[in-house]
């Protein structure tokens, strides 16, 4: 299976994403990762040897919510992304996200490649948070608003770590000049 990236439960078993080339077992985020499928998480099938992704893909992060599944990341240099899926097998990518002023697109992809490290969900929502700190919220993990007033770190590296509980979200990551970990508390609104 080499280099096992995100793994989460479905209707039918789980899925574990790993890096579809054996040269980039050791890549964070995953490049072009394939889908692998288990009924039962012990015994494991390749579902394609090719990425569900596209070209160019790399994933960051999966998190799950009412059996739909969400994986954030990027492809190439054109920017953030995110991909939706009912199954965990086959992905589809949605349209490119609205970036929050003040940081626009190509902005946010000359400082961080508009990488989208985490997305995390609960009852209340859907929130996804990229390197730079911008964030995104949906109710149904395809339509998604930017979140305007969200205390972002703009210029910094978050490097994000994100945990929605009720009403409330807790983002950690780093800023440079000299590095420092910060965390963000804000809310959300379903």
């Amino acid at each position: 299976m080499g280099s096992l990236g995100p793994v989460f439960a479905t209707d039918a078993g789980f899925v574990a994403l790993t890096a579809a080339n054996p040269a980039n077992w050791n890549n964070s985020p995953l490049c072009e990762p394939v889908v692998w499928f288990s009924e039962d998480g012990s015994t494991w099938t390749l579902v394609s040897r090719d990425s569900p992704f596209g070209k160019g893909a790399v994933v960051q992060d999966v998190a799950s919510r009412g059996g739909r599944h969400v994986a954030v990341g990027a492809v190439g240099t054109t920017g953030g992304a995110v991909w939706v899926s009912d199954d965990g097998l086959a992905w589809e990518r949605l349209p490119t996200l609205e970036w929050p002023e003040p940081c626009q697109e190509t902005d946010c992809v000359a400082a961080n490649f508009g990488l989208i490290g985490d997305v995390a969900a609960d009852e209340s929502g859907w929130m996804i948070v990229a390197w730079d700190g911008a964030a995104w919220t949906s109710a149904d993990g395809r339509t998604w608003q930017p979140l305007r007033g969200w205390p972002e770190i703009r210029g910094g590296y978050m490097s994000p770590s994100l945990s929605l509980g009720p009403g409330t979200i807790v983002a950690s990551g780093s800023l440079p000049g000299p590095w420092h970990q910060v965390v963000v508390v804000g809310t959300i609104q379903p």
